[in-house]
């Protein structure tokens, strides 16, 4: 089953960069052309980037949010574009042109442009055209920042942002706060454990600011950044989940030998190599399991990766700001309202004469002859001649006469020879095989192993030994490794279960007495050259 993408153009074009980006490096932009249904097409491109026009000064949002009213021409609307929002620089106007170019996505539909930008906001301009000659166009909005700067070279009332927001122990925190008033100040908190690690002003007379904190090994779990700025009766709150991840809590598991495609009753070793988070050998225990991959077609299964007991910190206090828009209230007093029933009872037929009318068609048929929706035990629509049809069971009127000639004729197989074997292509009697010598697949067991209690060698090396079941399908592997300091990891995989000569039997379900049987037999090659053989049927 697959879903295809209908639209007015047959091309999709799109850009990314880089949350973080600033006046030191060169701005990077990924442009990526596709068809509707995500495939990878060549596009003639054209990018403009454009400088937009701020406001003269910030302005603090609408707490109802940015509501244009419509340009009227009379009575008719104008098919004006609505005025831009001071608070939201994604709908500023476009100023001045700073960079252009033009170039071709390569067949996976894929180019990346460079630009270097001086600091402000900017919005980047993509226009192509579909094999159809439509055009089609992207919009890619852009904030440049100089985080040595003292001023903040954006229009906006607040702004706090950073490189990333997940580290290590042992690199620095650095994220920046700024403010696009002519002045303003806003108090920085980071708390780690409910304690304060850091709590101070931003320095007066600065509209932009640098925080910086030093990640230790004590910081596994996280941190959380505050900043808080007042500013024309209105606060601006933020708080940032700073991740330190458990990384030193994890074990990568990879194979050393593995074989994903087996015969049916193969004997195979494998084995796999446990590493820590310094990429030496770790000493650990492990659980494995590989069972028959269908099976999840009915309850997926998987296994955890890791231990879920580590602390990651999270801060219990919470600042709301309570200038917020009041409806008109209720005050004081009430209306007297008088209540009366209304409820209107119609007389009606009963049930049973109504179900009969509508929906079931009592007096009448459907152009196959049958009496579709009929309640169990209700005459059908009348014949040909006159007569009611055959009762209905389970909603339909059955045909039992034609129902079993229908089912006889279907069972009834062309006339063929009794024969007990066949011959696939004719062979000299010296090439002939035993095949008394050849079994059925027995083993058709839906787990081939399961290992509770696998221990690693000094060398971090776990041997699995096994033998497969006969059963020609594909199987799903899941092993999960664990040591004393609870660092723990996973490993998966798939495996197949296939023989290059294979016989699928098709016989009938059911036969009758009288039936000639015609047993069909389907032969598989999956090897690379023609094969010659017999095919007996015992």
């Amino acid at each position: 089953q697959r879903a295809t993408n209908v639209g007015y153009t047959a091309l999709r074009a799109s850009m990314s960069a880089a949350e973080w980006l600033t006046s030191e490096k060169s701005v990077e932009i990924t442009v990526a052309t596709t068809t509707l249904d995500g495939e990878g097409q060549g596009a003639d491109c054209a990018l403009k980037i454009h400088r937009l026009k701020q406001p003269a000064k910030a302005q603090r949002a609408s707490l109802t949010g940015y509501q244009p009213y419509p340009v009227r021409r009379g009575r008719r609307v104008a098919d004006e574009a609505p005025k831009p929002d001071p608070a939201n620089p994604n709908s500023w106007e476009l100023g001045e042109v700073v960079a252009q170019d033009g170039f071709n996505t390569d067949a996976a539909g894929k180019a990346t442009r460079t630009y270097q930008l001086p600091p402000g906001p900017y919005r980047a301009l993509l226009t192509t055209q579909d094999r159809f000659g439509k055009e089609v166009t992207a919009l890619l909005p852009l904030t440049v920042l100089d985080p040595k700067g003292k001023t903040l070279p954006l229009k906006v009332p607040n702004l706090v942002a950073a490189p990333k927001w997940s580290l290590e122990p042992g690199e620095d925190f650095v994220a920046l706060w700024g403010t696009g008033y002519d002045e303003g100040r806003a108090f920085i908190e980071i708390e780690h454990r409910g304690k304060l690690v850091q709590a101070f002003w931003t320095e007066p007379g600065a509209t932009q600011q640098t925080v910086r904190q030093t990640v230790t090994e004590a910081m596994r779990g996280g941190f959380t950044v505050r900043t808080t700025m007042v500013r024309e009766n209105r606060a601006y709150l933020t708080a940032r989940q700073v991740g330190v991840p458990w990384s030193n809590k994890q074990l990568s598991v990879a194979w050393e030998h593995f074989v994903s495609k087996l015969e049916p009753g193969q004997k195979e070793t494998w084995t796999a190599v446990v590493t820590g988070p310094d990429a030496k050998k770790a000493v650990t225990e492990m659980v494995a399991a590989l069972y028959d991959k269908s099976l999840d077609a009915y309850l997926p299964h998987y296994w955890t990766g890791g231990f879920g007991v580590f602390r990651y910190d999270s801060s219990s206090l919470t600042s709301q700001f309570e200038n917020v828009v009041k409806q008109l209230r209720h005050l004081h007093g009430n209306w007297f309202t008088d209540y009366r029933d209304a409820h209107m009872v119609y007389r009606s037929f009963p049930e049973e004469i109504m179900a009969n009318l509508w929906g079931y068609q009592y007096f009448g048929g459907y152009p196959d002859g049958k009496a579709h929706g009929l309640l169990p035990g209700m005459a059908g629509p009348p014949g040909k001649d006159g007569a009611a049809g055959p009762r209905g069971d389970k909603g339909e009127v059955h045909d039992m006469e034609a129902r079993v000639g229908g089912e006889r004729s279907s069972m009834r197989a062309m006339e063929a020879p009794a024969a007990t074997a066949a011959t696939v292509a004719p062979v000299t009697p010296a090439q002939t095989p035993d095949l008394s010598q050849v079994s059925a697949r027995k083993n058709l067991n839906e787990t081939a192993f399961f290992f509770p209690h696998l221990v690693s060698d000094a060398e971090g090396k776990v041997k699995l030994e096994f033998t497969m079941p006969e059963a020609l399908t594909q199987w799903k592997f899941l092993g999960f490794a664990h040591d004393r300091d609870l660092r723990a990891g996973l490993l998966t995989g798939d495996v197949v279960t296939a023989k290059d000569l294979m016989v699928q039997p098709n016989p009938p379900r059911f036969l009758r007495e009288g039936d000639v049987l015609e047993f069909t037999v389907k032969v598989t090659n999956q090897s690379a050259t023609a094969q010659k053989g017999t095919v007996r049927l015992t």
